[in-house]
């Protein structure tokens, strides 16, 4: 990957994909990305942007938008179904946070410094090590609970960072879970589970997957589906 400087649209973010066969935009944390076919010439580029510029300007602002609606500010407020987190100033020199039963509370000296990107940053690790803690301790026994009354054997249970999925298992009996998952209302994760624990014994999505997941989700996998759709995996949505 390397970056592309528009002085318009600023630094794109290039990757070569020889299976793409077109200039392909997208715009991730604020920040414009393009997945280019090969060979890359920059000429070809140049034109695609060209082309497309009313489009990416609309984009990146989009983009930028949404980046910074998913910021922590004083008014945030997360209220999940195993954990609540609030933030709250005070007069501190660096930035904390303490968990007392299921409240997190996150500690800042001034909203000046809570936008500071460091101590964004910092707040995001310190809510995943305590998501992941939850995850560890509260859904791994769950799915293994859950494995043992269908009868399968999970041969090892992850807890992973990913953003892209809520979890995924292997053709080995490998399963991973997104330690965002946290965030999730009970049923929801239980859904997420069954799901991958259903994909032990049917490695596709073909109607016969879905009857084996409606066996254990009443019915309501599809509707448990289009339910998970409102929500992401990232503390702010």
């Amino acid at each position: 990957m390397f970056l592309f400087h528009d002085k318009e649209l600023k630094d794109i973010a290039v990757t070569v994909n020889p299976r793409s066969r077109r200039f392909v935009f997208r715009c991730k944390d604020g920040l414009l990305t393009c997945t280019s076919p090969m060979p890359y010439r920059e000429k070809d580029l140049q034109q695609a942007i060209e082309e497309l510029r009313p489009k990416l300007r609309a984009l990146l602002q989009k983009g930028q938008e949404k980046a910074k609606a998913k910021r922590f500010t004083p008014d945030t407020r997360i209220d999940a179904e195993s954990f609540r987190v609030k933030f709250v100033q005070k007069d501190i020199p660096v930035a904390k946070a303490e968990k007392n039963g299921t409240d997190i509370i996150c500690y800042y000296h001034s909203p000046e410094v809570l936008a500071e990107e460091r101590v964004q940053a910092w707040f995001t690790r310190t809510l995943e090590v305590f998501a992941r803690r939850h995850a560890k301790e509260q859904l791994v026994p769950r799915l293994l609970s859950m494995a043992a009354d269908r009868g399968f054997v999970v041969r090892s249970v992850k807890i992973s960072s990913a953003k892209g999925r809520w979890g995924s298992c292997s053709a080995k009996g490998n399963i991973n879970l997104s330690l965002f998952l946290a965030i999730l209302p009970r049923h929801l994760q239980d859904y997420v589970m069954q799901h991958e624990l259903t994909h032990l014994i049917e490695m596709n999505h073909s109607l016969r997957f879905w009857a084996r997941l409606d066996e254990v989700c009443d019915g309501k996998s599809k509707a448990l589906r289009m339910e998970l759709r409102r929500y992401n995996t990232s503390f702010l949505s």
